[in-house]
């Protein structure tokens, strides 16, 4: 039953944008709305629709007009969400992501709001960075709780600013329902020789690493292939880089599509080749499609979503030899990779999106119980 006397507001710097937090934020909004008043309020995109689709039981707040860098908002934009604030009796904050920490900050110095800091990256990455830094200490020093995606990012949360345990949650994010539901029922291709990675094209992703790892597996197994779907910065750069390489025949830039969900059941192996991630939720759908994962055991996400040796397999950072060895030895088991396919979906149901609401809805209950 929804509570009309709790209201909940999701910060997002710029809900225009086609990204991961996006669509976090719009999905959270969207469910949290079924059991508090939701405000979603984006710094950015005033006159303008959200990227993604927001319930008409979600109040979507855009507060200032275009799309200027943080830096250039920093003022406006946090006297705009002070004032929206005020005017909304909000009690509980959540910055989705580390970018909008001052805002949130800024606006509720003085009011009796509890504040939330919803990470959405993971603490190793984001203190490297000149610019996410500091929104991280700001978040961990001054929120009054803190969610990160894992459990890893959540002891590393705890250790590095010295924080109660009490004071850091864990909450992954959920497998989309469409996804379980169209691959109710897939059985696995064993006589698929087709390999797959999904991901946008850029450092990140370790394509780079990736393109080594192809050039040894496809060598060995001329009768196999890899996909690589996804779009980004590099593209030309991973596109000269696979030509170079000799691979452009069997190793293949699909580009971007809007049904990855019934695409990846005529694969027999998932890589990833990340140098870091959050909470990769491409390993997620990949398993329940039934489909075995090799992936670097990169910070953070991968070691808790997939069963070394029983679903899948974990590779050392940036071993490409060793990858290409365990690519090679799951082509030429098909037991061993049809045993890894059959337990896919052991876990997955840490994940079903009923779950992971119950997490934040008691969270929301735990933050406001003494009102």
């Amino acid at each position: 039953m929804k509570n009309r006397n709790i209201s909940v507001l999701l910060l997002k710097y710029d809900m225009t944008e086609k990204s991961g937090g996006d669509r976090v934020a719009a999905n959270l909004s969207n469910e949290l709305s079924h059991y508090f008043n939701v405000h979603l309020v984006s710094i950015n995109g005033k006159g303008e629709n959200p990227y993604f689709n927001v319930d008409s039981s979600v109040i979507y707040a855009p507060l200032l007009t275009g799309h200027g860098r943080i830096r250039k908002t920093l003022i406006s934009g946090s006297r705009a969400l002070k004032k929206y604030i005020a005017q909304n009796e909000i009690d509980v904050i959540m910055s989705i992501g580390g970018n909008v920490n001052f805002f949130m900050w800024y606006a509720c110095r003085k009011a009796k709001i509890k504040k939330v800091f919803c990470e959405h990256i993971n603490l190793f990455s984001a203190l490297k960075s000149k610019s996410d830094a500091p929104m991280r200490v700001l978040g961990a020093k001054t929120a009054d709780k803190i969610v990160t995606l894992t459990e890893k990012d959540r002891e590393k949360y705890i250790e590095h600013f010295k924080l109660s345990p009490n004071g850091v949650i864990s909450i992954a994010n959920w497998l989309d329902d469409n996804l379980l539901a169209k691959s109710e029922g897939v059985n696995y291709d064993i006589n698929s020789k087709k390999l797959v990675t999904v991901g946008r094209l850029n450092h990140v992703k370790g394509f780079d690493y990736l393109i080594e790892v192809a050039k040894k597996v496809l060598t060995r197994h001329s009768d196999w292939s890899w996909d690589i779907w996804g779009d980004g910065e590099e593209y030309e750069q991973i596109r000269q880089s696979i030509k170079d390489s000799g691979l452009e025949d069997r190793l293949l830039l699909k580009g971007t599509t809007d049904d990855m969900y019934s695409l990846y059941r005529q694969y027999a192996i998932y890589v990833m080749t990340s140098r870091l991630e959050g909470l990769p939720m491409v390993l997620l759908e990949a398993k329940a499609n039934r489909i075995p994962v090799v992936s670097f055991d990169c910070p953070t996400g991968p070691s808790e979503l997939i069963n070394d040796g029983v679903d899948g397999i974990l590779i050392p950072n940036f071993d490409t030899e060793k990858m290409a060895e365990k690519i090679s030895e799951l082509i030429e088991d098909d037991k061993k990779r049809a045993d890894f396919s059959s337990h896919t979906k052991d876990n997955l149901h840490k994940y079903q999106k009923d779950s992971i609401v119950n997490q934040w809805v008691n969270l929301v209950e735990e933050l406001t119980k003494d009102r």
